[in-house]
């Protein structure tokens, strides 16, 4: 009985050498195919996508189109979104004819860093280019799309003030009694 043991635990051992040998050569195999995937990193890198920006840094087109648009006098229609946290205009700038526009979408987050520029895209026929807050443009984008906004409230102002001036002179005319004591005292004095 001790024989029969001592052979099943030598055959075991072989056993477990044969397998340690034939991983240890699966092992050296794979480190093979490494380095020859190693080798093929050495290919040329795919190039990075080309962007309006690499075509045209100083944003020319951009400061092209807006010079237009004050030559021309184009009009524009600002719209406005309010919430608690911040507040969003949609400005659409629009050549006489039509074909050509200018949609700026400026947010101010009322945290004291400013207002940004979300989007900026200029558009004449099919053609269009488009800039974001990252762009070096985007400042003058805001600058240039402001006197927009700064129109639109003086608008607004305007016709809020015609508003409630033709409701005082609706409520002040309707004061029958206080309009002839005033005009008997005007008499008077």
């Amino acid at each position: 009985m001790l024989y029969f043991i001592l052979s099943i635990l030598i055959i075991i051992q072989l056993f477990t050498l044969l397998k340690v040998i034939s991983f240890r050569e699966k092992e050296k195999k794979s480190e093979d195919i490494i380095e020859k995937y190693k080798d093929v990193t050495l290919i040329a890198k795919i190039p990075k996508d080309v962007t309006y920006y690499d075509i045209e840094p100083n944003y020319d087109t951009f400061y092209n189109f807006m010079e237009n648009i004050k030559l021309e006098d184009w009009k524009a229609e600002v719209s406005e979104e309010r919430s608690v946290y911040n507040s969003t205009w949609d400005i659409k700038i629009k050549s006489h004819d039509g074909k050509s526009k200018m949609s700026v979408r400026l947010r101010d987050y009322d945290d004291g860093d400013g207002v940004l520029l979300l989007t900026c895209t200029i558009t004449a026929g099919d053609a269009s280019l488009s800039i974001n807050k990252e762009d070096a443009i985007a400042k003058d984008v805001i600058l240039f799309t402001w006197n927009y906004i700064i129109e639109y409230y003086d608008n607004k102002s305007k016709e809020y003030e015609a508003y409630w001036k033709e409701n005082i002179d609706k409520i002040n005319n309707q004061l029958k009694t206080f309009n002839r004591s005033k005009r008997l005292n005007d008499i008077l004095k």
